[in-house]
């Protein structure tokens, strides 16, 4: 009992979140949730597979491997797709290229495992799939055992390709929100961070469990408790953190788009004109952030200077960048602290929460960590 209690603990994990994100996405129809509804399915397949593996359902095993083998090799690509959902909006073709060695895997298997026969069968998860040796094995089992070996390598290709491109397009989406926001809490994926950090420990855990082999553990039930237990708690992590809503490209693309619509977009042909006018707006920003001290706006994005001086966002963010010298939430932010020192020394008598009011941070949070940068 014990042993089919921790056979299956990682599965009602997964079956429990892959329940929740299936009545979230019918209520809301997002489709961040549809993308985390796919990881946290695809991993009820894998841990079935691990259940019916160490039960020893030796008779469901031909297509349990078979789709374990997919589902191993899908379910990184799968986290990748709802990283890539929230940060570039959509899915590209490229994108779904990372699932083709799950269904090279699921094809070769399915293959192999439908032209043995039954003692075929039995020789290969006997001394293959249980005790990983290549003895006593047909020609069409010992095709499959190296075919196992093989995809264990792709395997561990697959993570750290998976973990690379995950924190290289949550990289590229908070450097377009610091170009955009003066204050980026509440628009930031930093519960993303966190999770793809949990993402990284698993990673780590699956590629040494991939590399023993999970004939290592079902010998023994403590054997099989400590990855159980381990995998079932960073599961549940991974799923909670996904289930909070967090601001993703679809509001960021609309909140640009609303501040574009506001006013007409300026349209210039050559660099110089480029050139000149950009100039022009870094003169107009001195004057809105100077005398009219705009920068006190709460909420403030580059969206809303660019409609206040009748451009387009982008000609804004090209005179910060390239005629003021500093990106548009430091140009912003290091002169809130600034005055909120003034503040402070003109009225001691005001608390912190009424300095970063009157500073223009509505986040108390966001106001210390500035000050932490600026101060």
């Amino acid at each position: 009992m014990t042993k089919f209690f921790f056979a299956i603990l990682p599965l009602m994990v997964c079956s429990m979140w892959t329940l929740h994100f299936l009545l979230d996405y019918i209520l809301k129809r997002s489709i961040v949730t549809l993308r985390l509804l796919q990881f946290s399915f695809t991993a009820v397949v894998l841990y079935a597979g691990h259940a019916v593996f160490f039960m020893h359902a030796n008779s469901l095993i031909p297509v349990s491997d078979t789709l374990y083998g997919m589902a191993n090799l899908a379910v990184y690509p799968m986290y990748l797709l709802y990283i890539v959902q929230l940060t570039k909006g959509q899915i590209q073709f490229r994108h779904l290229l990372t699932l083709l060695p799950s269904l090279l895997c699921g094809l070769i298997y399915g293959i192999l495992y439908y032209y043995m026969d039954e003692m075929e069968i039995h020789d290969f998860i006997e001394h293959h799939l249980y005790h990983e040796t290549f003895l006593g094995l047909s020609h069409s089992g010992l095709i499959l055992a190296w075919m196992h070996q093989f995809f264990k390598l792709v395997f561990l290709c697959n993570v750290l390709l998976i973990g690379w491109l995950g924190f290289k397009h949550l990289r590229h989406f908070e450097e377009s929100v610091a170009q955009a926001y003066a204050d980026t809490e509440g628009r930031t994926l930093r519960p993303v961070h966190s999770m793809l950090w949990v993402f990284i420990i698993t990673t780590f855990l699956s590629t040494a469990s991939a590399v023993v082999g999970r004939q290592f553990f079902q010998g023994s039930v403590t054997l099989l408790a400590i990855p159980s237990t381990v995998f079932s708690i960073l599961l549940y992590v991974v799923c909670y953190i996904g289930s909070k809503s967090m601001f993703s490209f679809a509001e960021y693309q609309a909140e640009q788009q609303a501040d574009e619509q506001a006013h007409p977009i300026e349209h210039l042909e050559t660099e110089a004109e480029i050139a000149t006018r950009i100039k022009q707006i870094a003169e107009q920003i001195d004057h809105l952030m100077t005398d009219e001290k705009y920068y006190l706006k709460p909420d403030l994005r580059i969206g809303l200077v660019a409609r206040e001086l009748g451009t387009n966002s982008k000609y804004v963010s090209m005179a910060f960048n390239q005629v003021i010298g500093e990106p548009f939430a430091d140009y912003v932010n290091s002169r809130r602290i600034a005055h909120a020192k003034e503040l402070q020394q003109q009225q001691p008598n005001l608390t912190n929460t009424e300095i970063a009011r009157n500073s223009g941070y509505e986040s108390m949070q966001s106001f210390y960590r500035n000050i932490k940068k600026w101060g």
